[in-house]
């Protein structure tokens, strides 16, 4: 858990990151940003992906090829760090990585891919890692990393390139994106445990506001009623109204 993160002592880079994640297991943070970003390469174009707003600054493309790069970087760094490699790991530049990428010439599509490949060897990584593995300390650049804080710290630069996205939508004419912000949520409790994308137990988005709204209408409408004044033979009961217009009357 992120929680046992706390007693040490990162680089404040790493620390940021690690804050824009929410607490919960490695594995079930790892597939739900995952899913998070299957929205974002539904709704672009490959026209709009190419879009810089300054010369001087990355695309969309390049963007995201920088948070696959990033990834695959830090998966190498856990991989070392777990299998007790004490070699202070080599950082690495960036802004050369996305310069020599060929991003903007890759299309959205095989992007995509190449995210969705990455994310999975990343988690089957992972899952590879006893707790142990997960507590082993190195460095990187000369900056303390433990394995399990590397899961967190890929998840966390992934949310902060979530706000810079909402950015160049809003410059890309999309008026909405200057009220968005990105909502990494906890993990859910259903009636048969959490709700875990890796074992099929997910729940639309679209579905829990509509049951949502659905409750808050049943529980607005029994506040108006009395008790149960007369249960029928059959089971039904009848309610008296509390207030308003029909005040008295029994349903």
């Amino acid at each position: 858990m992120k929680t046992a993160l706390a007693s040490h002592n990162f680089a404040e880079y790493f620390k940021y990151y690690i804050n824009l994640v929410e607490d919960g297991e490695i594995l079930d943070v790892l597939e739900k940003n995952k899913a998070e970003f299957k929205e974002l390469f539904d709704f672009l174009t490959d026209e709009q992906a190419n879009y810089r707003y300054s010369e001087y600054k990355w695309s969309i493309k390049e963007l995201l090829v920088h948070m696959i790069d990033t990834e695959r970087v830090f998966c190498y760094r856990a991989l070392s760090i777990a299998r007790n490699d004490k070699t202070d790991l080599p950082g690495y530049d960036h802004d050369d990585f996305v310069k020599y990428s060929n991003a903007d010439n890759r299309s959205l599509c095989d992007i995509s891919n190449d995210f969705y490949a990455v994310r999975e060897a990343t988690i089957q990584l992972f899952k590879s890692f006893n707790s142990s593995m997960l507590e082993k300390e190195g460095s990187a650049n000369n900056n303390l990393l433990t394995v399990s804080s590397i899961g967190y710290i890929i998840v966390g630069h992934a949310n902060h390139h979530f706000k810079v996205l909402f950015t160049i939508l809003k410059k890309l004419g999309y008026a909405w994106a200057d009220g968005c912000y990105h909502l990494s949520y906890g993990m859910i409790e259903l009636p048969d445990g959490k709700m875990k994308s890796r074992e099929g137990t997910v729940v639309d988005a679209d579905d829990l506001m509509e049951m949502v709204v659905e409750d808050a209408k049943e529980m607005n409408m029994f506040k108006m009623f009395r008790k149960s004044v007369e249960t029928g033979a059959n089971g039904t009961q009848k309610y008296m109204v509390k207030n308003g217009k029909n005040k008295g009357k029994i349903l």
